[in-house]
């Protein structure tokens, strides 16, 4: 299946390495807080319903990985 999707500019984040791939729900937690404690707006950013979030999981090696949509204000 493909979706056609409007472009978009992602910010993208990526967690800390962790040990235990048992760890990754604690990881995609983490890094979700960030996300939601980071200040876009500060940086001339704010979200953007226009695309979809894109959570990449997490592995023990990379860390979690997400890529949030925004657009400049």
């Amino acid at each position: 299946e493909i979706a056609e999707l409007p472009p978009c500019t992602y910010l993208f984040f990526n967690g800390m390495p962790f040990e235990d791939q048992n760890d990754f729900p604690i990881a995609i937690g983490i890094l979700n807080e960030a996300i939601e404690n980071y200040p876009f707006e500060r940086f001339g950013w704010e979200k953007s319903e226009e695309a979809p979030y894109l959570g990449m999981g997490a592995e023990s090696e990379t860390g979690a990985r997400s890529a949030v949509p925004v657009r400049r204000i």
